[in-house]
């Protein structure tokens, strides 16, 4: 974004950014250096996402700069709503990146704030392109395990969302995500974008909203999923279930005596269903089935595990999945082993 930005503005504009290695040379007293770029500074944009939410320094730089009276704008990123936050942050005049429109806002902010006149030219490839950037990180999201995952899955009864028509709800879905038409295709029971989908489907008279992603944009798409179905759900997420299907390669211990006394010592407790609880969450596993039909008869064969998680707060959070993976991991609850090795 830093690079895209100079670069529309001709350079014209001086960017301290602490993390690019560039605004604060190797060697030097990096507290040092923020202190005089936030002494001689203009303009503060605060990106708020669901990572710097929980940084303390976050506010006390936003802070700091507002106290010398330099504007400071937050900005809701990466599936964070600027109006869900708490104050102080939510007082200030603010803006969500949900498109190139809101990349844009930048420019238009620091065209007013120095008087310049630089085109609001980011694009939809470039939107996507910065969103996208830190997806493989080893310490985002599922980091590390998104490689051994194949997909993940919500599944959401039909009368925790607000509306019992389930083209209203996906319409306000894709209203949230704010994807122009050719980005996203939306039908009476199914709002489909890219690495996402949300499909209505009613067997045996139940009714559920079930949402695929792919693991490979997870650390994009589940906040934006959050944001977006808090504007369908009713009571929150507490209760939705939430599947993760590994890939071939990938087992579980299926002796129930055995996972329980790996897990034990572990924080892992006992659900009074099959459940067990880790934290604000709980889990359980399933074996994964592929049905093939032959002239005579179906032959079912087993693949991969899913893990299954019932959420017991009204958040998704990433951080707690990786623990509970390491977890599973570390006492060889879960193990992998490459194909054919």
């Amino acid at each position: 974004m830093k690079e895209l930005f100079v670069s529309k503005t001709g350079g014209s504009i001086q960017v301290f950014l602490s993390s690019d290695g560039e605004s604060i040379p190797l060697g030097r007293n990096w507290v040092h250096q923020i202190e005089q770029a936030l002494a001689t500074t203009s303009l503060m944009f605060v990106f708020v996402t669901p990572a710097s939410l929980k940084s303390s320094w976050l506010y006390f730089e936003s802070g700091y700069a507002y106290s010398k009276e330099i504007r400071v704008v937050p900005v809701g990123f990466l599936g964070v709503d600027l109006a869900s936050i708490p104050a102080p942050l939510n007082l200030l005049q603010g803006f969500n990146i949900t498109s190139e429109s809101g990349l844009n806002n930048i420019i238009a902010v620091a065209n007013s704030t120095f008087q310049h006149n630089h085109g609001e030219n980011f694009n939809g490839e470039e939107y996507r392109a910065i969103c996208s950037t830190g997806l493989l990180r080893q310490d985002a999201g599922l980091g590390t395990y998104a490689g051994l995952l194949d997909e993940i899955t919500f599944s959401i009864e039909g009368q925790k969302l607000l509306s019992a028509n389930f083209e209203m709800a996906l319409r306000k879905i894709a209203e949230t995500f704010n994807l122009p038409a050719r980005e996203c295709r939306l039908s009476h029971d199914t709002l489909e974008t890219q690495g996402i989908t949300f499909r209505a489907f009613e067997p045996r008279g139940d009714s559920y909203l079930q949402i695929c992603i792919d693991p490979g944009i997870a650390d994009i798409a589940l906040p934006l999923i959050e944001n977006a179905l808090r504007h369908v759900l009713k009571d929150g997420f507490c209760g939705v279930i939430l599947y993760i299907r590994f890939v071939k390669g990938v087992a579980y211990l299926d002796q129930r005596h055995k996972l329980t006394g790996r897990l034990y010592g572990t924080g892992v407790k006992l659900s009074p269903d099959s459940w067990l609880r880790y934290n604000d969450m709980e889990f359980d596993f399933e074996p994964g089935f592929t049905t093939s039909f032959t002239t005579t008869k179906s032959l079912r064969r087993i693949t991969a595990p899913y893990l299954k998680t019932r959420l017991l707060t009204d958040q998704i959070d990433l951080q707690q999945f990786q623990q509970l993976l390491d977890l599973l991991f570390e006492r060889e609850i879960l193990t992998f082993s490459r194909i054919g090795s």
